[in-house]
């Protein structure tokens, strides 16, 4: 995430990689909260992960990011969004 650079507020691996129960065919569950963040550069961010994906030759399960702003991520939280609360509790800060 270094196109955002100090605005990255959190990257946190969540899901069966995180719980350590992913199976052969799981992704990577990323969750990248970014100050500021407006909706062009929320699809960007997930643009680059596919990207990166593809551009290693597709070698090892694909990215899938939750990208969100910090506002985002605030709302989600005071309203006790389900993925919100799977992510602070199996999450893994990266």
């Amino acid at each position: 995430m270094r196109r955002f650079g100090a605005r990255l507020s959190s990257l946190t691996l969540f899901g069966s990689q995180a719980r350590g129960d992913a199976g052969p065919d799981s992704d990577v569950d990323v969750a990248a909260v970014v100050r500021d963040l407006d909706e062009a550069e929320r699809v960007e961010a997930i643009d680059l992960a596919f990207h990166a994906w593809t551009r290693s030759g597709r070698v090892g399960p694909p990215l899938s990011p939750l990208v969100w702003s910090d506002s985002q991520a605030a709302e989600y939280r005071r309203r006790e969004r389900r993925i919100v609360l799977d992510i602070e509790r199996d999450g893994i800060a990266l």
